[in-house]
């Protein structure tokens, strides 16, 4: 009995990728904030189960500059398990954007870290029901800030750390605002309560939206004088 041998094929050369096949990519270190945002009571989150970091402040026009008042900033604490956990925090932040009537949201962008499964499931969850609630409200679209977009912008470096990001906050904040929110954390007994780390990148966050603004118009001027010449 003869068996037949089947030839094996020659491994044909990869074809390199065209354009419309290669993998898209979201462009990230890209300003999210609009361009022609000027007058507002801003909102920035810095999204968190456990704590959840918030600043507030009005930005408008006074004498052709764009000006920023700092209104309030705190934190929220996460309380229960699943759904009555995120509901609760929602329904926090929806009484402080009420209390301050926000025009504009901008919240920190999820960054999945590949090794580090804390919040892998929770904050994205939390963010689409901020987002969603936020939406169905005002029916505008918030801001969605990646860390490393608005730390390039605060802190000169966009893979800033903690110290980093309170070293920057030193260039804006006074020194007794910054110890005043220190001291105001201290107070509370609970160990998990004394960190405001969450507050000042909310704040952070704040400052980049104004910072965003600011840069905007010094642009529109140049090209204006530009024209003009």
């Amino acid at each position: 009995m003869t068996m037949k041998v089947r030839k094996r094929k020659k491994p044909q050369s990869a074809k390199p990728r065209t354009k419309s096949k290669q993998k898209r990519r979201r462009k990230t270190n890209q300003d999210p904030v609009p361009r022609d945002l000027r007058e507002a009571v801003v909102m920035a989150i810095d999204p968190g189960t456990h704590r959840l970091g918030w600043s507030v402040s009005r930005v408008y026009l006074e004498g052709g500059e764009i000006r920023r008042d700092w209104l309030a900033r705190g934190s929220v604490f996460g309380k229960g398990k699943g759904c009555s956990l995120i509901s609760g925090i929602a329904a926090q932040v929806r009484d402080i954007q009420k209390l301050h009537k926000v025009d504009v949201l901008a919240i920190e962008d999820y960054i999945f870290i590949p090794g580090r499964s804390s919040g892998i499931f929770a904050v994205p969850a939390l963010i689409g029901v901020l987002k969603h609630e936020w939406y169905t409200r005002t029916w505008r679209e918030p801001i969605m800030i990646e860390p490393s977009v608005w730390k390039k912008i605060v802190c000169n470096n966009g893979n800033a750390n903690k110290m980093d990001v309170l070293d920057s906050l030193g260039r804006f904040l006074s020194e007794e605002e910054i110890l005043d929110i220190h001291d105001e954390f201290k107070k509370h007994k609970l160990k998990e309560f004394q960190d405001p780390q969450d507050c000042f990148d909310a704040i952070a966050i704040d400052l980049y939206v104004f910072l965003s603004i600011q840069r905007y118009m010094k642009e529109e001027e140049v090209l204006l004088n530009g024209e003009e010449l």
